[in-house]
């Protein structure tokens, strides 16, 4: 299920209790104060709001179908009413509700145009700024989107008080895998590793590639102690990886190294735990 479909069902349930509201205030209107009205007039409104609705919902070409189909049961009520009742003369107000049908189909169904546009903007929005900050081989954050959503999470750990590490994870001889397997197959490994990194993360967890040997975690809502516990489980599983070569399944020796930096309550710029990170590098030997 699609996320703009989530969110276009929203868009018409908020529609469809502002209309339903809108009614139940004209019958309590009525009800407590019949001089305002009576309960033709009711009934007339209590239609507009149900072709406004069924616009909505199901478009402006049902719309306007249920739209003549009301304004001709009430032209041939007006007729009843003249033929029956002997009415000297129409009342305008008559004239003017034959329009108001068609009119409430337009008015809902540009709304409804106009909301579904407005969605696909964002939905296009949001897909470019992936494309923008996505790695294509991993499916990880680039160096882009990584600075990006470390920036966030920063904002947000000082706003709520909350903490939050970062992993950096250098694959010291990734050159040497690159000579012995080429540019092409060393890919496969840089996703052999992206898969054992997703296996040991969360969800909520922010995985980045952001060098070409170096891959990133932000561990959400997780202080120092706990990112240790992730260090030695990632030590563990990227120590071989297997993955296909030339069509030959391969066991490969990687060395990670793993650098590890805690928010401190001292911090003012997420550079500060990055470079702390990227320190702890060098003492690191996998």
């Amino acid at each position: 299920m699609l996320a703009s479909d989530t969110y276009l069902r929203q868009d018409r349930i908020y529609f469809n209790l502002i209309m339903v509201f809108v009614l139940a205030v004209a019958a309590v209107a009525l009800l407590y104060a019949p001089s305002i009205g009576s309960l033709t007039l009711f009934v007339l409104v209590a239609a507009m709001i149900f072709n406004m609705i069924l616009t909505y919902n199901l478009g402006l070409q049902r719309g306007l179908i249920a739209a003549i189909v009301l304004t001709f049961i009430y032209g041939s009520y007006i007729i009843y009413e003249i033929m029956i009742h002997r009415i000297a003369e129409v009342n305008f107000a008559y004239i003017v509700w034959l329009f108001i049908y068609p009119l409430s189909s337009l008015l809902s169904g540009q709304l409804t145009l106009t909301v579904s546009t407005y969605k696909r903007e964002l939905e296009n929005k949001r897909s470019l700024e992936k494309l923008v900050t996505l790695d294509a081989a991993t499916g990880f954050y680039n160096n882009q989107g990584f600075f990006r959503k470390l920036d966030e999470e920063f904002l947000r750990a000082k706003r709520y008080k909350t903490y939050f590490s970062i992993l950096l994870i250098k694959i010291s001889n990734f050159d040497e895998l690159q000579i012995i397997y080429g540019e092409i197959d060393s890919v496969k490994i840089l996703q052999a590793v992206a898969t054992k990194i997703t296996a040991q993360t969360r969800i909520s967890d922010i995985k980045s590639l952001i060098e070409e040997n170096m891959l990133s975690i932000v561990l959400t809502e997780t202080n120092e102690e706990g990112a240790k516990v992730v260090i030695e489980k990632l030590h563990q599983a990227l120590d071989t990886i297997a993955t296909e070569i030339k069509g030959v399944k391969k066991v490969i020796r990687i060395k990670p190294s793993i650098g590890i930096a805690s928010i401190r309550e001292s911090d003012t710029d997420v550079l500060e735990i990055y470079d702390r990170a990227k320190g702890e590098l060098k003492y690191d030997r996998g």
